[in-house]
């Protein structure tokens, strides 16, 4: 049996191994390979680096969509809430120098317009009162253009209603620190029902508010 294996052994060295040779340290590196076990967690890193590059992917995505939305509003009228804007109001000086609350329809601290009807293709004379973040930025809004976007809730019919320019307050009658600034213009819109309205003061989306037209 020995005799037959060194036969065996001779024969693959004058075929199979013709020419190959190790050196004795190829031959430990293989022997070390051999024993080495193969483990089952050296996938984990790669799948880690994976999810988390999505991820960050994905924290990009909806940080690119929110500052578009912040800038120019939702355009799709199915996902719009169509809960028509609350009436509130706010103190203006009077004649006799006295406040007198004046009422708004909208959102208090972004943007209103006076509370009555707004009709259906008529040119509504409409005061619109916008809120900045502070004063400072109420201020800073003064001789600014304003466009109000509309957007019917029957047929999805989109206008431009409004458009005009924020006023410098008569300092005799409105004393700072100014709460809001005032925009005015026609409010026009060609049909009855509920109509959602954007705001946009120089193209920054400033806000929405929704309203019913007669």
């Amino acid at each position: 049996m020995e005799e037959k294996l060194r036969n065996l052994r001779q024969a693959m060295d004058d075929t199979v191994f013709s020419g190959t040779y190790f050196t004795e340290q190829q031959k430990r590196n293989i022997r070390a390979a051999a024993k080495k076990p193969i483990k089952s967690g050296d996938w984990f890193p790669k799948l880690l680096t994976v999810i988390v590059s999505m991820c960050f992917l994905l924290f990009i995505g909806n940080l690119g969509l929110a500052a578009w939305q912040e800038r120019y509003g939702s355009n799709s009228a199915e996902t719009q809430n169509w809960e028509v804007s609350h009436v509130f109001t706010v103190p203006k000086p009077g004649p006799d120098g006295k406040d007198v609350q004046y009422g708004l329809w909208g959102v208090k601290g972004k943007w209103a317009i006076l509370d009555g009807p707004v009709l259906a293709g008529e040119k509504n004379k409409e005061l619109v009162h916008i809120w900045g973040a502070s004063h400072e930025e109420t201020v800073q809004g003064f001789g600014k253009m304003v466009k109000i976007i509309g957007t019917s809730k029957q047929d999805g019919t989109k206008v431009t209603a409004f458009e005009g320019s924020i006023g410098i307050p008569n300092s005799y009658y409105v004393k700072p620190p100014y709460e809001y600034a005032e925009a005015v213009g026609y409010l026009i819109l060609p049909s009855k029902g509920i109509w959602k309205l954007d705001c946009y003061v120089e193209d920054k989306f400033h806000g929405t508010i929704v309203i019913e037209v007669q």
